[in-house]
């Protein structure tokens, strides 16, 4: 029978694989013993002695070519597999190295057999084959809503309010509503559920469905009960973040929107990364993208039967603390020439640091060791062996193949399922210096740094050399000017970096004109993550303003993005100046709607670092609210606040009948978004602030003589609504 492998996963002390057929899906269940490896020495004989394990004495083979002594424990009771690994190591008190001791016996199986999901495999008798079928079967999606009649978080056996089902809504008294998402979900039999915050919400989902005894089954198959796990908070990037314990199903999949690859890949993106690393799909959709990385990692590992390292960290080559201050840092950047430009193109190195780390060979096994020839480092007192490939590099081609081949078939699908190869790899280079990376040492960080900064500065020079201005650059991305800039112009330059660095360059468009952003504070000071510009298609692009941050308003989102829109049909620097009056008539337009818009729509988002303020800022009065509701707030969470006329309140306090928004608070805020954009152009707040004042309402007009009748037309139709 041929059918195409989607999942497995452990029901007590076997393994079931979750099979489909265009008919059906299919259950089967398989006994398997897993092995795990202890480094030989008397510590670990003592201990196998102590728990009654048997280990069988072999030599297997590490990353670095070594042949290593290990005994070789097979555990047949795979359900107890994470309790025993933790007894050994309790025992051995952390002192005893361990390999393969982290891989979840149902993703080993798939290893061992070389099996991936979503691939069509073949049954025959005890055996399953895979095939190279590329065909594919669709998944039956489900996207679920729910609103409780209170915060689940203060009172998590609250009723429910309603429920939708792909948008359809489902109201009435509580059993009714949970009666009928039953019934849909037995016709529906969905393969993937998708939920906003489903690690918190399909928990209490479950238990509203077994307080009124309505059988719904959640799982397809081996039906437990679904539970809160909690969460926690952990650094990333230098900020805190926290993170709820995923919930899995059995024989059906979750995806968690809010989640980082959850929110940035569609289903289609999540199946891509499960093919290419071998991992399970829950697996892939409730961990991070570097976690993807680290899977494709193992299974390279796997693939070659290396020992597997469980919490063994390769040791870095020592080098003076001069060296570490003077190279240990990462790409170069060539500091914007502030204000408007006309005649630019964006050039992009794609996947640099990735390709960095494939073309030159860069693994700590060919940092740390190796046979010539060697590759020296740029400034760096370090060398890289070129004799065989190293096992990062390996394991990153396959995820950069794939990239490439989508990026030259841009189609609508291939576009979803780029998506999460570019954060992928975008995050293999912080992986690589990262404490939980099995292979994390800073060598390979400062390497791949170098290599890039030497990159980019070669391809300024062939700019140059063909007669290019750098008007600014930025680690991978180069903004290039030259009077009458052609497209074919571009694509040749393109080429030759191409040729010259072995990195793959895109041509990204050519500008209408572009602006490059001062400092807020300091108008001398170009900020290199800040520009917005219009491509010569009309299509705006923008970094580093309000429009792209998470935390502003979604008025002044909206508000600075219809700027941006009306300023884009300009072109030239005069046409926007001419604009500024109107642009200022906007922000009263937009104060004027403020009292009739709803909460979310006034609502600022910060993530909270710490829970205890000595100031009294937004964050510490909304923290203490939640507090005196009783809803605990942890570091790395969201919460949300808005400016009411008393003062900071949270948003499902706002009431527009009794509250009224605080106009002082939110005009700073659109005015600052104008200022951010007209900045370069000569307007200072205090100009925004003089031509918003209510007293200069009549004279608009006169401020600047004769105007542009048409423009004015677009924007009087253009105010939020």
């Amino acid at each position: 029978m041929k059918a195409m492998l989607i999942d497995c996963y452990r029901a007590r002390d076997r393994i079931v694989l979750w099979l489909k057929t265009p008919e059906k899906d299919i259950r089967l269940e398989r006994l398997y013993t897993i092995s795990i490896y202890l480094e030989y020495s008397k510590l670990a004989e003592s201990i196998l002695e102590k728990l009654n394990l048997i280990g069988e004495l072999t030599t297997r083979s590490t990353y670095r070519g070594e042949q290593k002594k290990v005994y070789s424990v097979k555990i047949t009771g795979i359900a107890s597999f994470e309790r025993i690994v933790k007894t050994i190591e309790k025992q051995a008190k952390y002192k005893l190295m361990m390999y393969n001791a982290d891989i979840p016996p149902e993703q080993m199986f798939l290893y061992e057999n070389r099996l991936k999901p979503f691939t069509f495999v073949e049954l025959q008798g005890k055996d399953i084959l895979p095939l190279d079928i590329e065909a594919g079967i669709p998944l039956k999606r489900m996207a679920i809503e729910l609103m409780p009649e209170k915060d689940i978080r203060i009172d998590p056996d609250c009723p429910l309010r309603w429920i939708s089902i792909n948008d359809r809504k489902m109201t009435g008294n509580e059993k009714a509503i949970l009666s009928e998402f039953s019934q849909r979900f037995y016709s529906d039999d969905p393969d993937v559920l998708l939920m906003e915050n489903a690690f918190s919400r399909l928990p209490y989902l479950s238990s509203r469905l077994e307080h009124h005894n309505i059988h719904c089954p959640l799982h397809r198959w081996d039906q437990r009960k679904i539970k809160k796990k909690g969460g926690k908070a952990f650094f990333s990037y230098g900020r805190v973040v926290y993170r709820d314990y995923a919930v899995r199903l059995n024989g059906r999949f979750l995806v968690d929107s809010s989640t980082a690859i959850g929110s940035e890949c569609n289903i289609e993106g999540i199946v891509e990364l499960s093919q290419l690393t071998g991992t399970r799909f829950q697996q892939v959709a409730s961990r991070s993208f570097g976690a993807s990385f680290q899977s494709a990692l193992v299974y390279e590992f796997v693939k070659k039967n290396y020992l597997v390292p469980f919490k063994e960290k390769p040791v870095d080559m020592p080098v003076s603390m001069h060296t570490l201050m003077k190279f240990d840092r990462v790409g170069h950047t060539f500091d914007s020439f502030t204000g408007l430009h006309h005649d630019v193109a964006e050039i992009d190195f794609s996947s640099l640091f990735p390709w960095i780390i494939f073309n030159y060979n860069i693994s700590p096994e060919t940092l740390l060791g190796g046979e010539g020839p060697y590759q020296d480092i740029p400034g760096l007192p370090l060398k890289i062996s070129l004799k065989k490939k190293g096992i990062v590099p390996t394991a990153i081609k396959p995820l950069l193949d794939r990239r490439m081949h989508y990026k030259k078939n841009p189609t609508s699908l291939n576009k979803a399922k780029i998506q999460g190869l570019k954060w992928v790899l975008v995050t293999s280079y912080g992986y690589l210096r990262f404490r939980e990376f099995k292979l994390g040492i800073a060598s390979s960080h400062m390497a791949i740094g170098a290599f890039a900064r030497e990159i980019l500065l070669k391809a300024k020079t062939l700019c140059e050399e063909k007669g290019f201005r750098i008007v600014h650059g930025i680690v991978d991305s180069l903004y290039i000017q030259k009077k009458g800039i052609s497209e074919k112009d571009v694509k040749d330059i393109c080429r030759e970096i191409e040729f010259e660095t072995g990195v793959p360059v895109s041509f990204e468009g050519l500008f209408k004109w572009i602006v490059f952003l001062p400092s807020v504070n300091d108008i001398k000071r170009p900020v290199p993550t800040r520009y917005y510009g219009v491509f010569a298609n009309g299509e705006i692009k923008a970094r580093g303003i309000e429009v792209r941050q998470h935390g502003v308003p979604k008025v002044v989102k909206l508000f600075q993005k219809k700027v941006l829109e009306l300023i884009s049909r300009s072109d030239t620097k005069e046409e926007i100046k001419e604009l500024f009056p109107y642009l200022c008539q906007l922000i009263r337009k937009t104060l004027f709607l403020l009292p009739t818009l709803e909460s979310d729509m006034l609502s600022s988002s910060v993530r909270v670092s710490k829970t205890e303020y000595n100031n009294n800022i937004p964050q510490k009065i909304a923290v203490d609210s939640l507090k005196k509701k009783g809803v605990s707030v942890y570091p790395g969470q969201k919460i949300k606040f808005m400016y009411a006329k008393e003062g900071t309140i949270l948003p499902e306090d706002y009431n527009k009948k009794e509250s009224y928004p605080d106009m002082d608070k939110y005009k700073t805020l659109l005015v600052r978004a104008l200022f951010v954009v007209l900045q370069p152009f000569g307007f200072t707040k205090e100009d925004i602030n003089y031509l918003t004042g209510y007293e200069r309402q009549s004279k608009l007009r006169e401020y600047v003589g004769k105007i542009n009748e048409k423009a004015m037309n677009v924007i009087e139709a253009s105010f939020i609504h």
